[in-house]
Parts: structure tokens; sequence; C-alpha cells
């Protein structure tokens, strides 16, 4: 005898376990995939250490202030990714709509919160559009520190758009958040105000001094390999991204999107949805 067909509740599922939904609500079937992020950041930093490891062998120069300094951007850089890809669940079949309008759909955010005179959201709101700004001013001020070819504003301003950029493009693609280009503008600008923040620290001569000891002991080739670094790293992090959906994939894993209740979350939703319903 066939089952009665029952809602799906939010405690997870086992691995293997396939849920099926009715046939007429086959379009809200998509499958999501967890990644292990405790093992993509272990492979991560073994990976780095390596490479940090064989360049100094092959330069045969270390310097340990500029070492700690490099230490640091890719710590920061590590925590910044989790921030912003947990829970690490992802999903390549969902398509979420973009928005390419700046400007004005954070306008209409920050009015959709005043007029609700909800102060926690207000906070919220004014909390995440800040945080935008400053979350990306480690980057402008630790790169300024480390590469005197960067100290510019409009290279900050090129750097920020074009970290935030890939950030973005992969987020959408794993149905993770919503394209948003306010976000680009907003980091690009934390990166110059990191980069303001460096040309003020830079005014008092003991730290000038530090900065250009930190920068005068890049070695040959440093933004090249920061290049291939980068790259290395990306191709750990999507082939971890491909083995989960692989392993989803082989095990039936569907999910049936939930419908969303009327609380506090479901309106902070409708709040960042800024009418693409």
């Amino acid at each position: 005898m066939q089952r009665p067909y029952t809602p799906l509740s939010r405690k997870p599922h086992r691995p293997g376990n396939v849920i099926m939904p009715k046939p007429d609500q086959k379009d809200a079937c998509t499958m999501t995939f967890e990644i292990n992020s405790a093992g993509l950041y272990l492979a991560i930093t073994i990976l780095w250490a390596a490479m940090r490891l064989i360049r100094g062998l092959a330069t045969r120069q270390f310097d340990l202030k500029r070492e700690l300094v490099v230490t640091l951007l890719f710590v920061f850089l590590c925590l910044l990714s989790y921030r912003l890809f947990e829970p690490f669940r992802f999903n390549l079949e969902r398509n979420l709509k973009a928005n390419f309008v700046p400007i004005v759909n954070s306008l209409l955010m920050i009015q959709r919160a005043e007029a609700s005179h909800y102060q926690p959201l207000i906070r919220i709101v004014q909390f995440l559009l800040l945080g935008n700004l400053v979350v990306f001013m480690p980057i402008g001020m630790l790169t300024s520190v480390l590469f005197k070819d960067l100290r510019s504003g409009w290279k900050m301003l090129l750097l920020g758009a074009g970290f935030s950029l890939v950030v973005e493009t992969l987020q959408v693609l794993l149905a993770v958040r919503v394209f948003d280009v306010d976000d680009i503008l907003l980091n690009a600008l934390g990166t110059w105000l990191g980069y303001l923040a460096f040309r003020l620290f830079n005014l008092l001569p003991p730290l000038r001094k530090w900065f250009d000891s930190v920068a005068a002991a890049q070695r040959k080739g440093a933004l090249g390999f920061f290049v291939f670094a980068s790259l290395s790293i990306g191709a750990v992090f999507l082939g971890f991204v491909y083995g989960g959906w692989h392993a989803a994939e082989n095990a039936g894993e569907y999910v049936l999107v939930e419908p969303e209740g009327r609380t506090l979350l479901q309106w902070f939703r409708w709040l960042f949805s800024r009418g693409y319903d």
C-alpha cells in the first residue's frame, strides 16, 4: 500500500535516502548537496603551506615580517570565504535572479526597513550594508602593505571589485545567494577604504618604515605566485564541489523545497528579494 504524502520536516535526511515529491510538485524538487568544509580548509591550508615552502626554498629568501603579513591575509581570506559560503550547502539546479541595477535596490531595502518601524530589522539592514564595506577593508590594507605596485586608489577599487565579482559569480552559480551589483560596489569601496587606512597609518614614521621593509622583502614574481596560488586553491574548491555534487547525484538526494512561514526570517527574505518575485 502506498504511503500518503506528507510535507517534509526541517529534520536532516539521511544520506542515500530518496525523497520524492508529488507529481504536481515536480518543479519544486531540487538537488542540494553539501561539502566537507573542514576537509576543504585542511586541504587548502596544506596546499598553501606547501607552496610557500617550495617558493622559499626556490628563491632562498625568507623574511619573517612579510611572512606574517602574508599569513594574516591568507587566514583572513579563509575566514571571509567561510562566512560567504556557509553552511556549504549548494544547488547547481536552482536558478536565482540577479540585481544589475546599482544603488536603487539598496535604497529601496533601506526604505522598506524604515517603513516597517521594526528596530531589529533596521539594525540588521544597517549592519549588512556597513558590513559589506568593513569586511573588505583588511584586503585593501594588507595588500597595500605587501605590494608597493598596488598602492593606488583606482587599483584598490579594481582589486576589490574583481575579487567581489568572483565571489558573487560563485555564489549565484552554486545558488548560495543572489548576485547583487551593489555588493560589488560596496566591497570595492571597502577595499579602497582599507587602502585609505593604510595611507593614514603610513603617515607615522615608525609604521612607514615597517611597511616599506615588508614591501622591500617582496620576492621576484610575487604577484604571479599569488595568481597561481589563487587558481590552485580555486581548483581545490571546485574539486570539492564536484565531489559533493557527484556523491549526491549517485545517492539521489532530492529535497522538496519547503514553503516559507510568516516569520521574521520570511520578512527578511522578502526584504532582500527586491522585487524579483
